[in-house]
């Protein structure tokens, strides 16, 4: 009875599954709750390993001191530097939510940020054309990843 919400919600990401965000169904934390069943100390089940956008995972190894600024994202593409603020501020929203290796398209910029489907494709279209995205081929049609 310890650890049943990390059983339940494990049991929740092995079936979940978000084309948008990228995420795909995984078993591997109810591997690692089976480990510790049979007996394997030392393991960490706690819920927020699980989370979706790893912010959990990926806030610690980013930012090991809690009073460092986040960069800003001129420093990561110069190119941006030209940009509307808007458009500067829609980037970083992008870049932290799928950082580096996160695919997206047309649709997830809508949802996420809450444009119209033609400045969600303007948004894009300056993007892809300072080169701070690139297209990605193999996810469907007119998907992109950062270009770092």
């Amino acid at each position: 009875m310890k650890h049943s919400w990390f059983f339940r919600s494990a049991l929740a990401r092995a079936n979940y599954r978000n084309r948008l965000l990228n995420n795909e169904p995984t078993d591997e934390f109810l591997v690692l709750f089976l480990r510790h069943l049979f007996g394997e100390n030392g393991l960490d089940l706690s819920n927020r390993t699980m989370h979706i956008s790893g912010a959990w995972n990926s806030a610690a190894s980013r930012k090991p001191d809690i009073g460092e600024e986040k960069p800003d994202i001129v420093d990561l593409f110069p190119r941006l530097a030209t940009f509307h603020s808007n458009t500067r501020q829609h980037a970083l929203t992008l870049f932290e939510t799928f950082g580096s290796e996160g695919i997206f398209g047309r649709g997830a910029v809508i949802e996420l940020i809450g444009l119209s489907p033609s400045a969600a494709s303007e948004l894009l279209a300056k993007l892809r054309n300072a080169g701070v995205i690139i297209p990605v081929n193999g996810h469907g049609k007119s998907k992109y990843r950062f270009a770092i």
